[in-house]
């Protein structure tokens, strides 16, 4: 075989098969579906809600396509180590939840993920917790984060008219909780990775260089989750409040995240299942300025939101544009460069 065929089999051969490891495809693509038909619906954009129609549709077939996968390969293991992708299975469940209650007007959709999925987020994150493997890197956090996505899922419940009112309370409660957990573990642990980054202690090598958005996940998460939770309560300036400060500290690791994830995309490094961590973390920072935005009636927030959807869809084509390269570098080292003559072997 020459060095030139032997490249693609080291580029593609070790990424994993269909399951939890592929779930910020399903993040990102679901969080799409929402935040387009918002923001479709708000502008009265019908392109823009068609595309959140195509984004459904896409999400979806993604959520079979990695379940059937996991049914067929076991892989990951639910087990102390992979608690990072089972983190992401769970998020992306409610993503779609999500996505179909938005596309629907029916709540059923959105309770019954956030019902399945949110004790498995507080079991992954709390496992995630007794250990973390290797050496720093913002990956450790998704687990913590998950928590928060159940937190935003579960306060949008809890104001919901179609749910029977005696359950808004408990609901709310939960959701307070997930809110609660996932701020006292994942904002120190980001803070601890940034401050290992500042000691040159955490490196990110190019092919995941979209997993430095991770922490912007708990930035716009947050941000939705505490002015939702605190709507049309007393607390509501608290709710406001906290997305202020929190948006403003993401501003930095926003910039940083953009800076690192482009100057490796520009090289096209090794696809990955990273590459997909560029998705959601922007797709919590655009849900997290809309919500503001509504909150405080403040239009130009509305502006960066859109801002941030594009950036979203850009992101989702690039990831997806990797997928299709990945997947031709494959088939074409499973047939062999032109002018060898090689058998495949199983």
């Amino acid at each position: 075989m020459s060095a030139r065929s032997a490249e693609p089999r080291r580029a593609t051969s070790a990424l994993p098969p269909a399951g939890p490891a592929w779930a910020g495809s399903l993040m990102g693509i679901s969080i799409a579906a929402t935040l387009s038909h918002v923001h479709g619906t708000r502008l009265g954009s019908a392109p823009l809600t068609y595309l959140s129609y195509a984004f459904l549709a896409a999400a979806t077939c993604v959520f079979f396509v990695l379940t059937v996968g996991f049914l067929r390969h076991r892989n990951p293991a639910f087990a102390q180590p992979f608690m990072a992708p089972w983190g992401m299975a769970v998020m992306g469940t409610l993503a779609l939840g999500s996505a179909w209650t938005t596309a629907t007007g029916s709540v059923w959709p959105q309770a019954v993920s956030w019902l399945l999925a949110t004790p498995v987020g507080f079991v992954v994150g709390v496992w995630q917790l007794r250990r973390f493997i290797g050496e720093p890197q913002f990956l450790w956090g998704l687990a913590l984060v998950t928590p928060m996505v159940s937190a935003t899922s579960g306060a949008q419940l809890a104001g919901s008219a179609q749910i029977p009112e005696w359950l808004h309370t408990p609901i709310w409660a939960v959701a307070l909780a997930c809110f609660a957990f996932s701020f006292v573990t994942a904002v120190p642990l980001f803070a601890y990775l940034y401050f290992q980054l500042r000691r040159r202690r955490l490196h990110i090598p190019p092919q995941l260089a979209g997993t430095n958005w991770i922490p912007l996940g708990v930035v716009g998460q947050s941000t939705a989750a505490a002015i939702i939770l605190t709507n049309d309560s007393r607390f509501s300036a608290v709710g406001i409040g906290y997305g202020v400060a929190m948006l403003a500290v993401g501003i930095a690791p926003a910039v940083y995240a953009a800076y690192k994830y482009w100057s490796a995309t520009l090289h096209w490094p090794t696809y990955t299942p990273g590459w997909w961590g560029a998705t959601f973390p922007v797709g919590t920072l655009c849900l997290g300025t809309h919500t503001l935005g509504t909150s405080t009636a403040t239009a130009w927030l509305d502006v960066v939101s859109v801002a941030f959807l594009v950036v979203l869809a850009l992101h989702i084509a690039i990831a997806t544009a990797g997928a299709l390269s990945a997947l031709l570098l494959r088939k074409r080292d499973f047939v062999g460069a032109p002018g060898e003559n090689r058998t495949p072997t199983s």
